[in-house]
């Protein structure tokens, strides 16, 4: 369980109740869409959980910033999220995981990106860097 859950839990996080907390999981897919190109029942997969909903047609939705749409909601704490049974997302904010990654580990992929996009956005240590001797 991650810490947001615990800032939901004492309300210091918006989130819309009543809703199922968990963003960082992974599963197997029970059923894709019919418009649904290129994810499959038995796929193994991991989500980006920021986007779950958004406007759509605001400038920021239009240039690709999701992100930053006034009306974002993320899952588990916009919908529902990794501690239900189910979870829907859309295919965009769906990744493979591939064969060598554990269930386990791939559920650890949102917060490993999280420190990697902290680490590349405001910091100037880059690959090869000696960060701690």
């Amino acid at each position: 369980m991650c810490g947001t859950g615990l800032h939901i839990y004492h309300d210091t996080y918006k989130s819309y109740p009543p809703v199922s907390i968990g963003h960082e999981f992974s599963g197997i897919v029970v059923e894709a869409g019919e418009k649904v190109k290129h994810i499959r029942k038995g796929d193994r997969v991991t989500v980006l959980p920021s986007t779950a909903i958004t406007c759509v047609i605001c400038a920021y939705c239009t240039t690709g910033n999701y992100i930053l749409c006034n009306d974002r909601r993320s899952l588990g704490s916009g919908i529902d999220g990794g501690f239900t049974k189910y979870v829907m997302a859309r295919e965009d904010m769906i990744y493979k995981i591939p064969d060598h990654v554990t269930l386990e580990e791939a559920a650890l992929t949102e917060p490993l990106a999280c420190a990697v996009q902290a680490t590349e956005e405001l910091t100037s240590i880059h690959a090869g860097d000696t960060v701690l001797y």
